[in-house]
């Protein structure tokens, strides 16, 4: 067995990143010309519109405090949580047969352990990070409006 890991060769490489881009780009365009704007607009008046018992204020409050972290916490999980698990499991980095961009040694022992133990850390604290700011949102919106609030 090799001291290296295996390398994607350039072709691999360049589909890689072209499929990346493919949905990067077009991802970020539309945010930016459409969802900025429209972002904008929405946050200069969410104060005086209500949705049932909830003012729209508190719905972009949730959606950034409590729904961002938890949404970050689960693509970490999906992307990073199995592969950190194995990773701690084995004691090897990178896993046998994992491809490598770069040059890359095996590794092996407690070093291996430190890059997952952080990526469950992170998964973890952005969980409980989510959840408080859930829990925080009612006292942040709690005070007085500035507009006249009628249903």
């Amino acid at each position: 067995m090799s001291a290296y890991a295996p390398q994607y060769s350039k072709q691999e490489r360049l589909r890689i990143v072209l499929l990346n881009l493919a949905w990067f780009i077009p991802l970020y365009l539309a945010s930016d010309l459409w969802l900025g704007d429209w972002l904008t607009d929405y946050l200069k008046h969410s104060g005086c519109l209500v949705s049932g018992d909830i003012s729209r204020a508190q719905l972009v409050m949730y959606g950034l405090f409590g729904g961002f972290p938890l949404f970050a916490a689960f693509l970490l999980a999906v992307f990073e949580g199995r592969r950190s698990i194995k990773v701690l499991q084995l004691g090897q980095d990178p896993l046998p047969g994992e491809k490598v961009f770069r040059k890359t040694l095996y590794r092996y022992g407690w070093q291996t352990r430190i890059r997952p133990t952080i990526v469950l850390a992170a998964i973890v604290v952005l969980l409980l990070t989510g959840v408080w700011g859930i829990t925080q949102v009612p006292a942040w919106t709690a005070g007085p409006q500035a507009c006249a609030q009628s249903n």
